[in-house]
């Protein structure tokens, strides 16, 4: 009986203490599980992981540190699907990646994919024109572009299993429906 008491009372007050300390991340947009990239809702999915597993290590259950984890990488065609992330500590993180730390770029660059994903979803929400510079693979300098965007798709590449993200829509310059990769894009902003 005591028992049964005492684990009402424990759940009751990790019930409060969650309402209070831990409130539910309303960014997490499951839209986003499909993405190719960091999704714009990365903190929020990391805030889901945390409360889902604890705040430790998944391999080594150290508490501090800790990065979240694709178990099958995105260019292995994981997702950001909250089943497919798991908490590592730096330590436990680079030994599962086999590299002896972290480029600064590559964190860079996912964070500047999500605002430009961001600001893509707000355009398409708001049915805005966007504007934004992008260079060709062979081109040695960028254009600027202005489009009508109807929808991000992902392309499948010719030579490989990976995929690009993208962005189509009715480009103004070429007067026609154009698509563009997203990595390619540079200072984009919304229009009206």
């Amino acid at each position: 009986m005591y028992i049964i008491v005492g684990l009402t009372i424990f759940f009751k007050l990790k019930e409060l203490y969650d309402y209070f300390f831990n409130p539910s991340p309303k960014e997490y947009d499951l839209s986003n599980d499909k993405l190719s990239t960091y999704p714009p809702d990365w903190s929020a999915r990391k805030k889901l992981i945390i409360r889902r597993d604890g705040k430790r290590c998944g391999e080594c259950n150290a508490n501090g540190g800790l990065h979240l984890h694709h178990v099958i990488p995105l260019s292995a065609g994981g997702g950001n699907e909250l089943e497919n992330l798991r908490l590592l500590c730096e330590s436990c993180h680079l030994k599962t990646h086999n590299v002896s730390e972290f480029s600064r770029f590559r964190q860079r660059e996912a964070s500047t994919s999500s605002k430009k994903i961001l600001s893509i979803k707000k355009a398409l929400s708001k049915g805005s024109r966007i504007s934004f510079e992008y260079k060709k693979p062979k081109d040695s300098k960028y254009h600027l572009r202005t489009i009508k965007p109807k929808g991000v798709v992902e392309i499948e590449h010719k030579k490989d299993s990976d995929v690009t993200l993208c962005i189509y829509g009715f480009c103004y310059k070429r007067k026609a429906d154009r698509t563009f990769a997203i990595q390619r894009m540079k200072n984009l902003s919304i229009l009206d």
